[in-house]
């Protein structure tokens, strides 16, 4: 299960104040064009997003699923945990969009999961 909370409590550890808030004025100005959020096998959270500013700027999100620690690139020239990288994780925590995990979606995932047990069960 993730946890939005220790997400943020991240943000706010990781990132300057200034930054933090940027991010967060660039989220509520709908700045952020684009978020793709996945989940890979380690449970890390990955997001592939769009932020508008000077110019179109791409982030390439990892966090850590096991501590929620933050790491973001950003092609913007601050590169690495800027305000646009700021704003796609308060857009992520929003709105988490559809999560994916090893290329299905969650609820694939789960009812792949649930078939399998109940053909387990019906082979006893």
């Amino acid at each position: 299960m993730i946890n939005k909370q220790e997400i943020l409590n991240n943000l706010y550890f990781q990132f300057d104040s200034k930054t933090v808030l940027r991010g967060q004025n660039y989220y509520k100005s709908g700045f952020v064009k684009s978020c793709d959020t996945k989940i890979d096998e380690d449970g890390d959270i990955i997001i592939n997003s769009l932020v508008d500013g000077t110019f179109l700027y791409s982030q390439d999100i990892l966090i850590d699923g096991d501590n929620y620690s933050i790491d973001g690139d950003c092609s913007c020239p601050v590169g690495y945990n800027c305000k646009h990288v700021a704003a796609a994780i308060f857009q992520y925590l929003a709105n988490p969009m559809e999560i994916t995990v090893k290329g299905k979606n969650s609820y694939e995932s789960w009812l792949n999961k649930l078939t399998l047990q109940e053909e387990k069960q019906e082979i006893r």
